[in-house]
């Protein structure tokens, strides 16, 4: 199978993306890249696959429960623990995420297992938590208005403890 063609798409696509720099464009070469990976059988990098770091940034789990009070890091934080792809542990820090860093918010529950929309396996995920009455707004998405729950790794948040007095 001759693969020069996507090489060649790969790095047109790249260099638009460089070029531009506009969220919804950058995304819009990253679907079609994608796509046309997937058509031509071209294996994703190994952090997409398995959910593993390349940098041996730890994925911290706190053990957080439904109704536990957290912040979210400062977006400065959370980037020293993302790959070079903006992801850890395979999961991407979200463009429409950086507007929630520094807030509190509810635990609303543990994420142990999700479906993989592009496949249809069902896959064991850890340390990923959803919290209380934060979605997507799909702004830098198309305006895509399925107000998806934000998925959140421990290690971008901060347990609250609060001392009665």
């Amino acid at each position: 199978m001759n693969t020069t063609g996507s090489k060649e798409c790969q790095c047109v696509c790249r260099q638009i993306i460089l070029a531009s720099r506009p969220q919804v464009i950058k995304q819009f070469f990253s679907d079609i890249t994608w796509k046309i990976n997937k058509i031509l059988r071209i294996p994703q990098p190994a952090y997409v696959l398995s959910g593993t770091l390349k940098h041996g940034n730890a994925d911290v789990s706190l053990g957080l429960q439904p109704g536990e009070k957290v912040q979210i890091k400062s977006l400065q934080e959370i980037q020293k623990v993302l790959d070079k792809s903006g992801r850890l542990g395979g999961l991407s820090f979200m463009p429409e995420m950086k507007t929630c860093c520094g807030h509190v918010y509810i635990v609303f529950k543990r994420v142990n297992n999700i479906l993989l929309e592009s496949s249809g396996k069902l896959r064991a995920v850890n340390n990923i938590v959803i919290l209380k009455d934060l979605t997507c707004n799909g702004e830098l998405h198309y305006h895509c208005d399925r107000s998806c729950f934000f998925f959140w790794k421990e290690n971008w948040l901060k347990r609250i403890d609060f001392v009665d007095n």
